[in-house]
């Protein structure tokens, strides 16, 4: 099971904001599958749908479902689609360690930004193996560094994100190792690319909305690894303001992973 931070009602106006940032664009993220007319696509830990309508839109010959470990995030989805005059994707509720579909359901699995969650990855990928069909394809779209490939020349700030390294509980630096975890799992004709997204100008605006919201998101968290709820938040405005100075640069690293089973 998974232990999502950012879990919150407003976390699906988030994503989708998120989308409009050029870093987290579905559109660059799922070249690497090579979808054929009739196939069955499940988005894994889905959000609010994005990475399925992209599918859907672009690919109209296949069907495609998303699930979701919260019901409300896939009660959101579903109204989303409903509200562009669609009703073409099966959403459902479902933990990513134990997805309630046969084996050998899918043509294809992808799964986005959800990986430093999960407990187990491990288990969810073989869980992913057994779902697909023979020959079916797996897509795994996780960044690596995620707010720790930060420069800057806050010690107060740098002391907190060391903490946060040692004590969240949480694998920022995951992409990196999901070849090799997809390889143990079972995966064959696995191939990864690494893309670099700085944030500047517009981008690092919205970046900074996007991290205050996650942190403030995260509180509860922040506040237990930090020490006090007075620190959580010094933490999370010594970050957001120290993102729009002149000499701080912002980078993350996405891995695309893909791999056949």
């Amino acid at each position: 099971m998974s232990t999502y931070v950012l879990e919150n009602n407003s976390e699906c106006d988030r994503l989708e904001k998120m989308s409009k940032i050029s870093a987290y664009s579905p559109a660059e993220e799922v070249y690497k599958i090579k979808f054929k007319k009739g196939d069955k696509v499940l988005d894994a830990g889905c959000g609010s749908g994005l990475v399925a309508r992209h599918i859907a839109n672009t690919y109209p010959d296949v069907k495609v479902s998303g699930c979701d470990q919260s019901a409300v995030r896939v009660e959101q989805a579903q109204k989303i689609r409903k509200s562009e005059g669609k009703n073409d994707i099966s959403f459902f509720q479902s933990e990513l360690e134990n997805i309630k579909v046969d084996n050998n359901s899918f043509d294809v699995v992808t799964c986005r930004y959800v990986f430093e969650f999960l407990k187990d990855p491990q288990k969810v990928l073989s869980e992913f193996l057994r779902i697909l069909k023979p020959g079916g394809q797996l897509l795994i779209i996780q960044f690596d560094g995620f707010i720790y490939n930060f420069m800057h020349s806050n010690a107060k700030l740098a002391s907190s994100l060391e903490k946060l390294e040692k004590n969240l509980g949480m694998d920022m630096f995951l992409g990196r190792k999901i070849p090799s975890l997809m390889r143990k799992a079972g995966f064959s004709e696995i191939d990864w690319d690494v893309k670099v997204y700085g944030f500047k100008n517009q981008d690092l605006e919205g970046e900074k909305i996007q991290m205050y919201e996650r942190f403030n998101f995260a509180l509860p968290i922040l506040e237990k690894v930090l020490g006090s709820r007075p620190e959580a938040v010094q933490f999370i405005n010594n970050y957001c303001d120290e993102m729009l100075k002149p000499d701080s640069v912002l980078f993350y690293n996405k891995f695309l992973v893909s791999g056949k089973k």
